[in-house]
């Protein structure tokens, strides 16, 4: 089984990297930072791969899932940095930018995969904690991405072998 890890070199990611390896999946991690995809896979162990990549590159990610080839199961975990406060506050472009640096890659990451895809694959997309949450300083587009739900559904249902 090869699993694929966008965002595999800290957090949830890496922890989701270590119990996969630890399962006995190959696992190919991804980051931005090729010190930090170096230091995942050599902690992992030989049953993990690593390449940098910044999933904010729509070629860069096909081209990547065109190298590995086949993958089993997609877990993206890439995060942006986004605005944070209160609502009043936040400016227009700094919601664009936060919305193209998190739910962007998210899905054309997605996307740049389906080629690859094994045909009873899976797609898991890890969103911020603060996703369903709702305190002081949360902004408003984080808690957006637990709307994803329904429409990761509908994705789901027209897959198959068109996307």
């Amino acid at each position: 089984m090869r699993v694929v890890i966008v965002g595999g070199t800290s957090g949830i990611g890496l922890a989701a990297a270590a119990r996969l390896a630890g399962d006995g999946a190959e696992v190919v991690v991804t980051g931005r930072s090729a010190e930090r995809v170096e230091a995942a896979v050599k902690q992992l162990g030989d049953r993990a791969a690593g390449e940098a990549v910044d999933a904010r590159d729509t070629g860069a990610m096909r081209e990547l899932f065109a190298r590995i080839g086949r993958v089993d199961h997609l877990v993206i975990t890439v995060t942006g940095r986004g605005p944070a406060g209160p609502l009043r506050s936040l400016t227009a472009q700094a919601l664009v930018e936060a919305v193209r640096n998190k739910l962007v890659p998210h899905l054309l990451t997605a996307q740049a995969a389906l080629d690859v895809m094994a045909p009873e694959g899976s797609i898991t997309f890890v969103t911020a904690a603060s996703a369903g949450s709702a305190f002081p300083a949360c902004p408003p587009w984080r808690r957006s991405t637990a709307r994803w739900s329904p429409r990761c559904r509908a994705w789901r249902s027209s897959w198959g072998r068109s996307g």
